[in-house]
């Protein structure tokens, strides 16, 4: 049986043709590159070292702008730096979250949604 395709080119049900196989080879060839630079995200991480002076950084910039805005400020200071730490703190929590993007979390990637698409693709 022959099946007309979008291109105007005969092929039989169930083959795959050049054109298709070159889209395969890109496809995968982009995934494994993906994948690899995933890897190597995992595997390189942060230093121990960056948290610590991030925290050290953190802590002075809170004390001298208390300090400093508490004149002018006064009792809106701690409104003010709480509302400011807590923008901090999210940022840094969301960053520590995203440094491991594998695994079941809510922000990791959805590795078992892309391998069914892939595989979808393929059995189409």
């Amino acid at each position: 049986q022959r099946a007309k395709t979008n291109n105007d080119v005969y092929s039989f049900k169930g083959s795959t043709t050049d054109a298709q196989l070159l889209m395969m080879d890109g496809a995968l060839g982009q995934m494994a590159s993906i994948i690899g630079d995933l890897i190597r995200v995992k595997a390189t991480g942060l230093p121990m070292g960056y948290d610590s002076i991030f925290y050290f950084i953190y802590l002075v910039y809170f004390v001298v702008t208390t300090l400093s805005w508490a004149i002018k400020l006064q009792w809106y200071t701690p409104i003010l730096m709480s509302l400011l730490h807590l923008v901090v703190r999210c940022i840094t929590e969301l960053g520590t979250c995203l440094e491991d993007p594998f695994g079941n979390d809510i922000t990791d990637l959805p590795l078992d949604k892309f391998c069914r698409a892939i595989e979808a693709q393929i059995a189409a």
